[in-house]
């Protein structure tokens, strides 16, 4: 293109050069053409390198506009410099959104993944979660026992006192005994005012546990409404896994012991026995 142009340029200053006088009005009127020619040319080229441009920002470019060479010069580069800052600013906030929509999809799972595994009133782990626990340690843990905890008169702190102050005893309660077991143990709610620990250890040394842990709520006022505060205690029963035994048997001699405890006039702790699991 720019080949033809000087071309064009040369020819006509040379015929300039030969009529200069007799056909100056031609000349200039030749000029006049050159001019306007080399405008409309120099336009559509103008219009072709931006065709060009912009095809190459599309994320499927024209094959046929895409295969054709043209020279690259710093005002279509400065387009072109602006529609990437464009595309730049849209991916970034396609980004962000994106990112926002899975942040938000890992929390709802998140949630529903709490809901189904905890407690909402006390924040442990429900019995369902429990009983996962309790399938996956039973008979590949050893030592292994299992302390059922159940709260001394519930029944009357919700006839006496009323619902509300029994979830705060429930609360408090849970509170309690997750800040005396071990890290490792695994403590949960099982049912009502019944909790569930499972921890690696002995007869002996899970004994010593639940009696911590007893002793803490013991000495505990749980505050309730119109100022009153109320103290509660609880009974413990532990029963040691034995080899060969299934999470029935396990949990039925632990609860055992707990009932043990209820009968021995509460606030206590009861160390579960294999005979208490015949029949």
């Amino acid at each position: 293109m720019i080949f033809l142009l000087a071309m064009a340029g040369g020819i006509s200053l040379f015929l300039l050069g030969l009529t200069a006088g007799k056909y100056y009005t031609v000349i200039h009127l030749a000029w006049l053409i050159y001019t306007a020619g080399l405008l409309v040319i120099f336009s559509l080229w103008l219009k072709h390198l931006n065709a060009q441009m912009e095809n190459l920002l599309l994320e499927t470019p024209d094959p046929a506009l895409a295969e054709r060479a043209f020279p690259v010069k710093a005002p279509g580069l400065s387009r072109v410099d602006r529609n990437l800052a464009r595309l730049h600013r849209r991916l970034q906030l396609a980004e962000f959104t994106l990112l926002n929509q899975k942040a938000r999809q890992a929390g709802e799972n998140f949630n529903l993944m709490l809901s189904s595994t905890t407690d909402p009133l006390t924040g442990v782990p429900n019995r369902r979660e429990l009983d996962r626990q309790l399938e996956r340690v039973v008979g590949k843990m050893i030592p292994l026992s299992v302390i059922m905890a159940d709260i001394d008169h519930f029944k009357r702190v919700n006839d006496t006192c009323g619902h509300d102050a029994g979830d705060l005893v429930l609360q408090q309660f849970a509170s309690i005994v997750r800040g005396t077991v071990r890290p490792a143990d695994f403590f949960g709610r099982y049912g009502g005012e019944e909790f569930m620990v499972l921890c690696g250890a002995g007869l002996e040394e899970a004994a010593e546990i639940a009696e911590r842990a007893r002793r803490a709520v013991s000495a505990v006022q749980v505050k309730v409404s119109g100022g009153r505060s109320i103290s509660i205690t609880a009974s413990f029963g532990v029963a040691e896994y034995i080899p060969g035994e299934d999470v029935t048997s396990l949990v039925k001699r632990a609860d055992s012991a707990l009932y043990a405890a209820k009968q021995k006039s509460r606030n206590r702790v009861e160390r579960g026995i294999e005979e208490l699991c015949a029949g």
